[in-house]
């Protein structure tokens, strides 16, 4: 398996987004290397819209999906299986607030 490309791989899909949808305000997206729960290799990514667009993201993000998936195996030489997740900004927040802290109990 090659290197994992964490920068071209994030822009690739970062550029899809914008391809499929131009008149969203895409905030942030990021990969990283991951397992599934059964401990197969795979990657996952998140994809932050300010808001999440009018008409929703459904048809359009399953294109990109389908052609990140394509360049992964096809540039990349990447077989893991791209997880997404699809956040707008305040949705994000919400679930980061959310989260139990860390550290000792009191």
């Amino acid at each position: 398996m090659p290197r994992f490309d964490q920068t071209a791989i994030q822009k690739k899909l970062a550029d899809l987004v914008n391809e499929e949808l131009p008149q969203a305000q895409l905030l942030a997206v990021s990969v990283r290397e991951s397992a599934t729960y059964d401990g197969e290799p795979s990657l996952a990514a998140e994809i932050i819209f300010r808001e999440i667009p009018a008409g929703g993201t459904t048809r359009p993000m399953a294109r990109v999906i389908d052609r990140f998936r394509t360049w992964l195996s096809t540039e990349k030489d990447e077989e893991r299986f791209p997880y997404v997740r699809v956040f707008s900004e305040q949705d994000k927040r919400e679930l980061e607030e959310m989260k139990p802290e860390s550290g000792p109990s009191a």
